[in-house]
């Protein structure tokens, strides 16, 4: 199952938290040549992951949890 589809605030701490890393782990790949066929970079537009990382960062100072890594500028 993608945790894309589940609302942020209805994952639980550890979900949360993994797909906050997933999403910065997604900005690390883009642009990166050796990265460009891979599934993660062609399934999601790096629109649709700056508004759910959005989407997270809300979800994860609603429970307290500090957020320090801002997404990189866009890379297109």
């Amino acid at each position: 199952m993608k945790i894309w589809t589940v609302p942020a605030r209805q994952l639980g701490d550890k979900q949360l938290l993994d797909e906050h890393r997933s999403i910065h782990a997604y900005f690390g790949m883009l642009g990166n040549p050796r990265f460009a066929r891979h599934p993660f970079i062609k399934e999601f537009s790096e629109e649709a992951m700056r508004a759910r990382h959005e989407e997270v960062v809300a979800a994860m100072a609603e429970r307290g949890f500090n957020h320090k890594t801002p997404l990189p500028y866009s890379m297109k």
